[in-house]
């Protein structure tokens, strides 16, 4: 299975590293990701989520900030490649040097005393992020958020508001964390493909933040993209998750969207426990093995390890 392009929807690797005092230039013997892993699995292509909600002390915005200021430094040593829109994502470099986009997990970080603030949002874009999500798993001025069940509005006027200014700077929609009513909202007002980084399928565990059938039909019907999720609690309600719950999922969205809807986004840095044998970045090699066992073709998994991920974001940086 070598020569595959592997790829990953969704690494908290950037706020993990900073809490944890980890270079991620060297191997680490702690969390799931570092250059140095990513070389070992061969990872072409991986998206960095800028996670802003792990201090009760530091404002948002400037964890936000402090997360960009490190995968800039990584860039400009030429330790990663960080995509720019204008141009499609080339055939990598012969000398190892990940290509990574950004996303902003929650769009907190883009109100100011309550009101939607776009200069940030433009500011982000020029530097790099690709993605957003409009709400982690809290509701906020924007959405409502499927981790919190007791407010259900959806979409409001600063959302509607927010995916316009996306729309017209290319920036994807990223649905993980939406409400279902949110999800309906936003994916109407998208222009380009929707998105869901992290997240699984709710006909095989029936957790808050996974699919239905309905909402994954209508990212595939949009030439969206869902990314397998390999966090436990998304994939079983067994007390352990294994690579053949991980299959089940991808296979359900195969039936459902089709081959050119899934990728894989792990959420790794940002799961506490992990499927056995999927230990951490260096495992995704043995995700393509198995797939090719269960009799997928090899141009099929190759598009759910990268060639789903890389078309949905050339139609944004193209």
């Amino acid at each position: 299975m070598n020569q595959l392009i592997i790829a990953d929807f969704h690494l908290d690797v950037l706020s993990a590293a900073l809490e944890q005092g980890r270079d991620l230039t060297r191997w680490n013997h702690s969390g799931h990701v570092d250059l140095p892993r990513m070389e070992r699995a061969g990872v072409d292509l991986a998206v960095f989520a800028l996670f802003p909600y792990g201090s009760r002390t530091q404002p948002l915005w400037n964890r936000v900030l402090q997360q960009l200021q490190l995968v800039l430094r990584l860039a400009e040593d030429k330790r990663v490649q960080l995509l720019r829109r204008g141009r499609h994502l080339l055939a990598p470099a012969r000398q190892y040097r990940p290509r990574i986009a950004l996303s902003l997990e929650g769009a907190c970080p883009l109100v100011i005393n309550d009101h939607y603030a776009r200069h940030r949002l433009v500011f982000l874009s020029q530097l790099g992020v690709q993605l957003v999500n409009p709400t982690w798993n809290y509701s906020n001025i924007f959405a409502s958020a499927a981790m919190d069940p007791g407010r259900k509005y959806g979409l409001t006027k600063a959302g509607k508001n927010l995916i316009e200014d996306m729309n017209q700077l290319r920036m994807l929609l990223d649905v993980s964390h939406l409400s279902e009513t949110s999800f309906w909202g936003a994916v109407e007002h998208s222009l380009l493909p929707p998105v869901a980084s992290h997240s699984n399928a709710k006909a095989l565990c029936d957790h808050p933040r996974n699919l239905t059938r309905a909402q994954i039909k209508a990212i595939a019907e949009r030439r969206g993209v869902v990314g397998v999720n390999l966090c436990p609690y998304f994939l079983t309600t067994a007390p352990t998750a294994s690579i053949d719950d991980v299959l089940s999922h991808i296979d359900y969205l195969v039936e459902v969207g089709g081959i050119d809807s899934v990728a894989i986004g792990t959420d790794f840095d940002g799961i506490s426990q992990v499927c056995l044998g999927l230990d951490d970045i260096t495992s995704l090699p043995l995700l393509a093995e198995e797939l090719d066992k269960s009799g997928y073709p090899r141009w099929a998994v190759q598009k759910i390890l990268g060639g789903n991920l890389l078309r949905v974001l050339n139609s944004a940086l193209a």
